[in-house]
């Protein structure tokens, strides 16, 4: 383990994803939303030049679905094999047909990013969220363009 806490974390220059660390990367990804604990979860980190800038974790498994939250700290790990990889795991590794997020209903700048994911709009939970109504997407597994 690195020095920093970071196992299997990058090795050089490159975004690189972090497996096995589920409780410190659903910490990462709790502080920055500022939400609630997640309860049992999987996670993957995502870091760059050996620094944790970002998670993803999926929570509320059924079998069928999975909630995932994202957050992160630099829009340089936004590229297609990792995109690829985190959908991978969703819809290949825990074998989901759908992956449901939830949004602050009037934080655009974040739905506008979910939407071009491919995240699908369903409707509005009132009051569902800390802030006020909460934004519900969907991704199907043959919707998922990142398979």
């Amino acid at each position: 383990m690195a020095e920093n806490g970071l196992q299997g974390g990058d090795r050089g220059q490159s975004v690189e994803l972090i497996y096995g660390m589920d409780a410190a990367v659903a910490e990462f990804v709790r502080q920055r939303l500022n939400c609630g604990s997640f309860g049992p979860c999987d996670a993957i980190g995502i870091s760059y030049k050996d620094k944790l800038i970002g998670g993803v974790v999926f929570y509320v498994y059924r079998g069928h679905s999975v909630e995932m939250a994202i957050a992160t700290d630099s829009p340089v790990w936004c590229k297609k094999r990792i995109l690829k990889a985190i959908f991978s795991y969703a819809f290949n590794v825990l074998g989901c047909e759908r992956i449901t997020v939830t949004v602050d209903a009037g934080n655009d700048e974040v739905r506008r990013f979910d939407e071009r994911l491919g995240f699908i709009y369903e409707g509005t939970l009132k009051q569902g969220h800390p802030s006020g109504d909460c934004a519900i997407y969907r991704m199907l597994r043959d919707e998922c363009k990142w398979l």
